[in-house]
């Protein structure tokens, strides 16, 4: 059995193919593309959140996002006062400043921002 993650479905196993070990089929797996978008949710913590510049816009962070807010209701999330594209996503889709502080390894701001079901 393998896993495959699927932004829609989340975490599945699937069998592997016929007669093969894990990783003799690894080995014989053509080379896969790279991927468009990477979500780290712990609970109702977005931990990170990357979708590649070539596919913003194209509703991808929203699914992403999606899929914890329905299970959690609540979210938040941690975002550099400076990533205005992070601060822009968040915002239109209805997160809120909760606080303000120094990330001290860097000495740069960051936004914590929360966001619920009634937002």
């Amino acid at each position: 059995m393998s896993n495959r993650y699927s932004p829609t479905t989340g975490w599945q196993r699937t069998p592997n193919t016929a007669g093969t070990s894990p990783k003799e089929e690894n080995k014989n797996a053509k080379p896969k593309p790279t991927p468009r978008s990477s979500p780290c949710a712990y609970g109702n913590e977005i931990g990170g959140l990357f979708v590649q510049p070539s596919h913003h816009g194209t509703g991808i962070g929203r699914a992403l996002v999606d899929k914890p807010q329905s299970q959690n209701g609540t979210l938040e999330v941690e975002v550099f006062s400076k990533n205005s594209i992070g601060r822009r996503f968040y915002t239109r889709y209805g997160f809120v400043k909760m606080e303000e502080k120094l990330h001290e390894p860097t000495g740069q701001k960051v936004l914590r921002l929360k966001c619920t079901t009634d937002s």
